[in-house]
């Protein structure tokens, strides 16, 4: 499986077909600074594992419209301040209102050296996280990581496991389904006992160039998520009910 796209293709195909039948609602506020209350222009607001979001304006304000009605995991980030993550219920013909403060983030910045055992051995952590993160099919060929100097690793103490970071948003576009993937990575962690992970996905649809690509991008959609139905019911007919 194409493990980036895999992670959220569930709800995104969901979404889309939710999106035809449902009432639609709205959500709208204030992106603030939670100390001197003061509006954050340009911060991130999206609904994680969808198509929908938006940039706060230079009042802090968003407005998120034409929502289809449920419950989604409300996502706000700028760079220099903690995320704020919440679960946000939106109704049919209902315009909430939801002001997000954000408290400034501390960064204890260290001086990095580079050598050349670190070089080799940071091709050899890239290779190890691209190998789980994106995966290795064929629609993973397809698959790239277009900032990966916003990751580092690390080790862990005592297990030996790779820590994997990311200092800002990862930007991933997925040239096989045609999406364009901007991830907050909150958690990575592979070693021996597995592969642990927490991020926060916000997708956008790629321009297609040249007649017949969009048509290919959506049945290569419904062909990945038609394949990932079936290892999800193969694994829960097995019980492994840990696989990511």
């Amino acid at each position: 499986m194409n493990r980036v796209v895999i992670v959220t293709l569930f709800y995104l195909v969901g979404l889309f077909e939710q999106a035809a039948s449902n009432p639609v609602g709205a959500l709208t506020g204030l992106v603030l600074d939670q100390q001197s209350q003061a509006p954050l222009a340009f911060a991130n607001v999206f609904f994680a594992n969808t198509t929908l979001g938006d940039a706060a304006d230079e009042q802090g304000r968003f407005v998120l419209d034409k929502i289809p009605a449920g419950v989604y995991q409300l996502v706000v980030s700028r760079i220099g301040y903690e995320l704020f993550v919440q679960p946000v219920e939106i109704l049919p013909g209902v315009t909430k209102e939801l002001n997000v403060c954000l408290t400034v983030h501390s960064i204890e910045g260290e001086e990095v050296i580079v050598t050349a055992e670190k070089s080799k051995r940071r091709q050899r952590d890239m290779a190890l996280f691209s190998k789980y993160f994106i995966g290795e099919t064929r629609n993973a060929r397809r698959t790239f990581i277009l900032n990966p100097e916003a990751l580092s690793f690390k080790t862990e103490p005592g297990t030996g496991d790779m820590l994997a970071e990311a200092r800002q948003p990862l930007i991933v576009e997925n040239r096989a389904l045609g999406y364009r993937i901007e991830i907050i990575l909150e958690q990575f962690q592979c070693g021996l006992s597995g592969v642990r992970y927490l991020l926060y996905p916000h997708y956008s649809e790629l321009t297609p160039k040249g007649k017949g690509v969009e048509k290919k991008w959506r049945k290569a959609r419904q062909q990945t998520f038609d394949d990932s139905m079936r290892g999800f019911w193969h694994a829960l007919a097995r019980g492994d009910y840990n696989q990511s």
